[in-house]
């Protein structure tokens, strides 16, 4: 029969690990994402400085950025999600993985 305590532990430490896994991508997916907007957000004020492009310009340069910062971090709950249910799904992996021992203890 399968020691339940055990099974429960490795679910556990399997959904663990795929957290912590999806965790770091995030991590390093938002890292790109404003290194990107730093980047973007430099050139706009050099080229508002240097007076290559006007106020009202600059405004609507900064509008666009900000929508692509929103759907950069909408990508980003989306490796949020990818993550929990790659947990969810280890654990149950684990879980069906123990059953059929469990169920030949139980008939013997």
């Amino acid at each position: 029969m399968a020691d339940w305590t055990e099974v429960l532990r490795k679910a556990r430490e399997a959904a663990v690990g795929e957290l912590t896994a999806g965790g770091k991508g995030a991590h390093a997916f938002l890292k790109l994402v404003a290194a990107s907007q730093r980047r973007s957000l430099e050139s706009l004020l050099e080229a508002v400085t240097a007076g290559a492009i006007d106020a009202e310009t600059f405004r609507q340069e900064l509008a666009d950025e900000q929508r692509v910062m929103r759907m950069e971090l909408l990508s980003a709950q989306v490796i949020g999600k990818k993550a929990a249910q790659a947990a969810a799904n280890a654990f149950f992996d684990c879980i069906r993985a123990a059953l059929p021992k469990a169920i030949t203890g139980l008939i013997a």
